[in-house]
């Protein structure tokens, strides 16, 4: 069999690995990401934030690039740049348009019973809303494929409920997000004073309700199917 063939047999045909359930490497997927979401949330509510970044500078004379793997205990944030540096627009190039927001890093006062607060709700709300998210599309996922003792069987009335509260997750997520942003413009206020700035794209609530509406017809599908089983069953 040439390479070609291979893999179009690969992509195509159902005898192929692809095609076929694999309980175990979708278990691991998911365990992984449920894990690292686990993690994160945890490294947010102790206020341990690990970061690798790295920046590149394509420069008259030479290129640079920088690298950096640290705690990264100051808060990334938008100040208002119009009111910081009234003349920022006229430093821009030519066809580079300021839109008013400078993004910075601010060096917050963590010892106070409100800054602890303010760094917890700015954070956890959102981590705890995809960890749940998380956990829900695992349970419908392995339910799909099933087990050595039990086939798989997505129609059931649990993955109905699941992808309804994953739809509603899902939709009132961009109002979360707000209550971060909120929550996080509160605590370098301290710092930035004048300068604090709540930025937020509508643009993503409309996204955000677009996906939970297709979820929520999903698991009304999924319930339709239940029931015509059900009605197919009860005449037999």
């Amino acid at each position: 069999m040439s390479f070609s063939q291979s893999i179009r047999h690969f992509l195509f045909n159902q005898d192929s690995w692809l095609w076929r359930p694999n309980r175990r490497l979708l278990y691991w997927i998911t365990t992984a990401a449920f894990a690292y979401a686990i993690a994160a949330t945890v490294l947010d509510a102790i206020d341990v934030h690990p970061r690798y970044w790295f920046r590149f500078e394509a420069g008259k004379e030479k290129r640079e690039f920088e690298s950096s793997f640290s705690d990264e205990r100051r808060i990334y944030t938008l100040a208002n740049g119009s009111l910081m540096v009234p003349d920022l627009q006229e430093k821009m190039p030519s066809g580079v348009r300021a839109e008013g927001s400078l993004p910075v890093y601010v060096t917050v006062d963590r010892s106070t019973f409100k800054s602890r607060a303010l760094t917890r709700l700015s954070a956890l709300p959102l981590d705890l809303l995809f960890v749940v998210m998380i956990w829900l599309f695992r349970r419908v996922a392995l339910s799909a494929v099933g087990t050595r003792d039990a086939p798989g069987d997505p129609f059931v009335w649990a993955n109905v409920r699941r992808l309804r509260i994953i739809a509603g997750l899902i939709c009132v997520a961009p109002a979360v997000h707000a209550w971060s942003g909120i929550a996080e413009m509160e605590l370098v206020s301290g710092t930035l004073h004048e300068f604090s700035m709540f930025s937020w794209d509508a643009t993503g609530m409309f996204v955000a309700f677009g996906m939970g509406f297709a979820l929520a017809v999903l698991a009304e599908v999924f319930a339709a199917g239940i029931r015509l089983r059900e009605d197919v069953e009860g005449l037999v």
